[in-house]
């Protein structure tokens, strides 16, 4: 075209430059390496790379006359240029990036310790809509709260099984995750051993701090700690060496419990 007079390789890189191993940036390089290309047009230098390896194959590249020119909105890479201006150029990204990581970091830690759950609360909760960003505590699910407590009665009876509360929840509560689907038995297990509900949490996950809630909690310690020893009975069960024909079709017509 009139626009474009030399053959033209489009890339579209969606992952972020922080790490290397992305691979519209490696087939790019291929590309330039197999003389299909010699020079790149992008948004600017931080936008080809932000880490030093991906940085260092691209300048050594431009060196060595393989890249002929790296043209962005506002300026012009050339090998002849002085490396030191685009060395700067990409390790000021790169810093920027490693300290916008440690203020996040810390700032999310500050959260926790302040007694508010730094990400996602879990089914029966949600950050306070009417607060800003960074600073939104967790309030309860005016709806879902409701149901969440519901389940966790039918387990403390002790006789109603995690399958059996499952379907309970998805056909007669309606029950539904953050992303409006079904809940399954794995979203049991995981509510019905959250520390979450009783109010402590821990953050980050598997690193063995823990944190006091200030959320409304949903249920006791104390309720948490016999759920958590039902849910450890049932999985001690031994296998059964017979089969009875009408096992699990009778139940309670009281309580519901399976007979």
């Amino acid at each position: 075209s009139t626009l474009f007079p030399y053959t033209t390789l489009f890339r579209s890189e969606s992952k972020s430059a922080k790490y290397p191993g992305r691979s519209e940036f490696d087939k790019m390089i291929k590309d330039i390496e197999k003389e299909k290309a010699d020079g790149i047009i992008c948004w600017k230098i931080d936008r080809l790379s932000r880490n030093p390896i991906d940085s260092g194959k691209i300048q050594f590249m431009l060196q060595n006359n393989q890249i002929k020119e790296i043209t962005t909105f506002e300026k012009t890479y050339l090998p002849t240029d002085n490396v030191l201006v685009m060395y700067m150029e990409v390790g000021i990204a790169n810093q920027f990036l490693r300290d916008l990581s440690q203020n996040t970091k810390r700032g999310l830690e500050g959260k926790a310790q302040r007694g508010w759950y730094p990400c996602k609360p879990p089914i029966g909760y949600k950050p306070n809509p009417l607060k800003k960003k960074g600073e939104k505590e967790i309030i309860l699910d005016d709806e879902r709260s409701c149901q969440v407590r519901k389940l966790f009665e039918m387990m403390l009876t002790g006789v109603h099984s995690p399958q059996e509360i499952v379907k309970y929840a998805t056909e007669t509560l309606k029950l539904k995750n953050r992303y409006n689907q079904c809940i399954s038995r794995s979203n049991i297990y995981k509510i019905f051993t959250n520390t979450f509900y009783y109010g402590e949490f821990e953050y980050p996950n598997n690193s063995g701090k823990i944190y006091p809630g200030k959320h409304i909690a949903l249920i006791t310690k104390e309720e948490f700690q016999k759920i958590q020893k039902l849910l450890h009975k049932d999985s001690n069960k031994r296998p059964k060496n017979k089969e009875f024909s009408y096992t699990g079709i009778f139940k309670c017509a009281e309580c519901g419990g399976s007979i």
